[in-house]
């Protein structure tokens, strides 16, 4: 391969030039290349020797099942850091999909190693990777669902750039921002885009398949150098720019790092949002409870496949359903204990009348986006599980604890994370996943800059809306996890305090 004239080690990525969590498969390079289909990795593909695969807890053993262990060591990259492994490896030469990374993470790189960058498509031509290119279609997300007139944002954005061209590389965040929606992800209803904010002009540039009436200037990709030359200085977010976009920019004019102003406003949802979020809460509860009954129902001949069918088929028996917000999770016995296990046709297992099934699944409405995991206990499973009620005790336990917790203004997730976990740590239990997520009103399923994690130090708001996921998983055995979705809102027993109301509303066993 070419890169491998002057470098040791190539860095494939499962993010694409948006930098995605979630990347379609059939536009995936990384598991085109390696058959991951995880959310969060990295392949280091060598020269000579060993390849690694560098993920996070929550797959590291679906990344063993999916890879060739004999030419890829799986590595949890919160154990061992990416830069602390080829150091070890004595790596000194690194070739990087200059698309596919952010400017920060590249930076931080050519501190420790020598970096050739180098394009997506010198790579996809070595690798015989041909996805089709992505017409984006564009439509409306209209005022009663957004609850806010689009004027209304882009006004409160530009007064908080002091007026000074800002480049949006976060697709969330432009539409957000401009009350628009596409289906450009399987399961997050985003156009995959950038756009320029200036004091007078909204410059949207991308693939289009479609021009509606939204108060923009239309642009192609190819167009980006020729937008930037018009700017002396532009405003961008490093860490959410891929390092090509930002080495493009610099050569035209100034740019200077800045953290990025919409993504407090969206995660903070107006009380119109948070109302169609109920709606959309109560119209997934329907469905979740027909899956449940019917899973309940036919236990003993579905599989794991067919339960995942299946929450998508009681979904879209609302009018309102749209796609769903992430690939169904339906892992049976074993299976529950991958964290985020999604159920293939090598991995598919039947669902037993006795064991216990963890179903996580979500919709997307264009009233809001919903999230819900449910550990079904099926017929006599304590004969095989003797523990499995204790736990699911904890978890619930763990779940409602939080839930319920009253907490001062300012706090953040990570000083509320041990109180979900304080339970299972007394019984010398823990998960290797953070509590929750931001969740995005018809939007990513995940959505920063909240979360409830050891690592958060954003501090919560009213009007944020977060997941609850406790979990308990024991390989080879089974796993449990809850989850509800809540919003925060001011506390109605103390004064300059802040609690959650729970918006899901499917019960537990």
């Amino acid at each position: 391969m070419i890169f491998f004239n002057e470098s040791e080690i190539l860095l494939i990525p499962s993010q694409d030039e948006f930098l995605s969590e979630y990347v379609n498969p059939d536009r995936s390079l990384l598991k085109f290349v390696t058959n991951f289909s995880g959310s969060n990795g990295i392949a280091a593909i060598r020269k000579k020797g060993k390849n690694f695969l560098f993920t996070d807890a929550r797959y590291t053993i679906s990344a063993k099942n999916e890879l060739n262990i004999d030419t890829f060591e799986v590595i949890d990259m919160a154990q061992t850091s990416i830069m602390e492994k080829l150091k070890s490896e004595n790596i000194t030469k690194i070739a990087i999909i200059s698309d596919y990374f952010s400017h920060s993470f590249v930076e931080k790189l050519k501190l420790h190693f020598t970096v050739n960058l180098i394009s997506k498509l010198d790579v996809f031509r070595e690798f015989n990777f041909n996805p089709e290119i992505q017409n984006s279609k564009i439509f409306h997300h209209e005022n009663q669902f957004s609850g806010m007139q689009a004027c209304e944002k882009i006004e409160k954005i530009r007064n908080k750039l002091n007026k000074k061209p800002y480049f949006i590389t976060d697709p969330a965040s432009i539409c957000w921002l401009l009350n628009i929606r596409g289906r450009d992800q399987n399961c997050t209803p985003i156009v995959n885009c950038f756009a320029i904010i200036d004091e007078k002009n909204i410059h949207l540039i991308g693939n289009f398949e479609n021009e509606i009436d939204i108060p923009v200037l239309f642009w192609r990709f190819t167009d980006i150098e020729k937008i930037v030359k018009n700017y002396d200085e532009i405003l961008i977010t490093k860490n959410q720019a891929n390092s090509q976009i930002v080495d493009l920019i610099s050569k035209n004019c100034k740019i200077t790092d800045t953290q990025n102003p919409i993504l407090i406003e969206k995660a903070v949802k107006n009380p119109i949002e948070i109302a169609n979020i109920k709606i959309a809460h109560q119209k997934d509860a329907i469905a979740m409870r027909k899956l449940i009954a019917w899973t309940r129902e036919n236990a003993g001949s579905i599989t794991e496949i067919d339960v995942a069918q299946k929450s998508i088929e009681f979904r879209a028996e609302d009018k309102d359903f749209i796609c769903p917000s992430f690939e169904t999770i339906a892992g049976f016995n074993e299976n529950g204990a991958i964290i985020h296990y999604k159920p293939s046709l090598q991995t598919n297992k039947k669902i037993e009348k006795d064991g216990i099934l963890l179903i996580d699944s979500g919709g997307q409405y264009k009233f809001g986006t919903t999230d819900i995991t449910r550990t079904l206990l099926l017929g006599d499973y304590n004969s095989q599980f003797p523990q499995a009620d204790f736990h699911y005790e904890l978890a619930q336990k763990s779940l409602e604890m939080l839930q319920n917790l009253h907490f001062p203004n300012g706090t953040t997730g990570g000083q509320i994370d041990a109180i979900a976990r304080y339970n299972l740590w007394q019984n010398g239990l823990d998960f290797a996943h953070g509590t929750g997520h931001g969740v995005g009103q018809f939007l990513s399923v995940h959505e920063g800059p909240c979360s409830i994690s050891k690592s958060s130090n954003v501090p919560l708001m009213a009007g944020m809306v977060l997941s609850i996921e406790p979990g308990l998983y024991f390989e080879g055995l089974y796993g449990i996890r809850l989850e509800n979705l809540v919003v925060v809102k001011k506390s109605d027993k103390y004064e300059d305090f802040l609690c959650f109301e729970v918006l899901t509303s499917v019960n537990f066993e």
